[in-house]
């Protein structure tokens, strides 16, 4: 057997949820294709809105480096500590930080932190691996 079976390696599948998840999805494409690197300005620095998924020990943040400038990964790495300081889990649908008075789950393939009430409703479905036609 062998050959491209048309699958997207969930490596790149994740780098790709998470640089979306602090900068925009239309520069998150540029970068991943090799056109530009992330700058300062492209970065979200509000601890708050980065995703959850940042403070995941399964995500290797070094390997996001080479995808921002210098400026950019120092800056991104200072708020991500802010948040893993506060320890600021946020539930990827809802925007509301987790308080410990509800339960939370983890989604296995984007890695952002979910409300169980909302994994009960069954009309719920995380819908993280939503990606432009072309991957």
């Amino acid at each position: 057997m062998g050959g491209n079976t048309g699958l997207i390696p969930l490596e790149f599948v994740l780098t790709n949820v998470l640089l979306a998840g602090f900068s925009d999805r239309a520069l998150c494409d540029r970068v991943l294709n090799g056109t530009c690197l992330l700058d300062e300005a492209d970065i979200e620095v509000r601890p708050e809105a980065l995703p959850s998924a940042l403070l995941d020990c399964r995500v290797s943040l070094p390997k996001l480096k080479k995808y921002c400038t210098p400026d950019a990964w120092s800056l991104l790495m200072a708020s991500v500590a802010v948040k893993k300081k506060n320890v600021l889990w946020i539930c990827g649908l809802r925007k509301e930080k987790d308080d410990g008075a509800l339960k939370m789950v983890c989604c296995d393939r984007c890695l952002e932190w979910f409300h169980w009430y909302d994994m009960l409703d069954y009309s719920y479905e995380c819908h993280c691996f939503l990606l432009p036609e072309k991957y």
